[in-house]
């Protein structure tokens, strides 16, 4: 018998289902990769990385069709090597966000407290198509060179549990491409989404998704320091370093500091 309790999604009451973080379509598609995820703790994830908390509706109906969407997209553009992006971008970016979020909740049951700040509730409804965005998420791409090892590679990242301060950032890595999502929270009141995808758009450097009514191809800028995407995205200090400045840039002047 399924577990009743609150869907993760609609946040009705309702019996639970299993939902996969990703898709199961990612490490069959990937045969030849490593595709894993941190909160498998170094373990593969080519298997099933699940979570048990969304209703049948919110799994079969909207859930699956990102997935949907996604896989087919997949089949469209990346079969091989590309350098630009051809998507409905504001689909791709649901599914995009789907992913940090289900990963999000997965990492959390590791992790007591959680890791980071947790997505809103309205980018959360965005993601099924229940309401507005309201500004309150930004997606990133940028892209791996070609003989880079990465660019052979999936798998998706999170906060470092050892930081005191984590960031609302998480990536999700296919092939080519990264995908920095970012979120708003309360930590981070004074600097909007939008300053933090310019910031790391401009550092990383990659381009904005238009979450709203892009829709590609448009040609995506090659990322400075690769090898973050197998280190980690706390690897990338240049990154890092620049995001915090703002940040700290930004609290100074919501308090009046010079």
């Amino acid at each position: 018998m399924s577990p009743q309790g609150k869907c993760a999604y609609c946040g009705l009451a309702a019996e639970l289902t299993t939902e996969h973080a990703s898709a199961r379509w990612v490490p069959r598609k990937i045969p030849d990769s490593d595709s894993f995820a941190p909160v498998r703790d170094g373990h593969m994830c080519g298997g099933e990385l699940t979570i048990e908390d969304v209703c049948a509706s919110c799994n079969n109906v909207p859930l699956s069709q990102l997935d949907n969407y996604a896989s087919e997209w997949w089949d469209r553009n990346l079969s091989s090597y590309v350098t630009a992006l051809d998507a409905d971008e504001p689909v791709l970016g649901r599914w995009l966000a789907k992913v940090a979020y289900n990963m999000q909740r997965i990492d959390a049951r590791q992790h007591p407290g959680g890791r980071e700040p947790p997505m809103p509730e309205d980018a959360v409804r965005w993601i099924i198509g229940a309401g507005p965005l309201n500004a309150s998420l930004g997606i990133v791409v940028g892209r791996i060179p070609e003989e880079h090892l990465s660019a052979s590679n999936a798998g998706h990242d999170g906060p470092n549990p050892d930081l005191s301060f984590p960031f609302p950032f998480r990536y999700t890595h296919l092939l080519s491409f990264v995908f920095v999502v970012v979120w708003r929270a309360d930590t981070w009141k004074n600097v909007p989404v939008e300053a933090m995808v310019e910031v790391i758009c401009k550092t990383m450097p990659g381009v904005a998704l238009d979450l709203e009514r892009g829709k590609g191809p448009r040609q995506v800028p090659e990322i400075a320091n690769p090898d973050f995407v197998e280190a980690g995205f706390y690897g990338n200090p240049q990154l890092m370093a620049r995001v915090v400045e703002f940040w700290r840039r930004q609290e100074a002047r919501a308090k009046g500091s010079p």
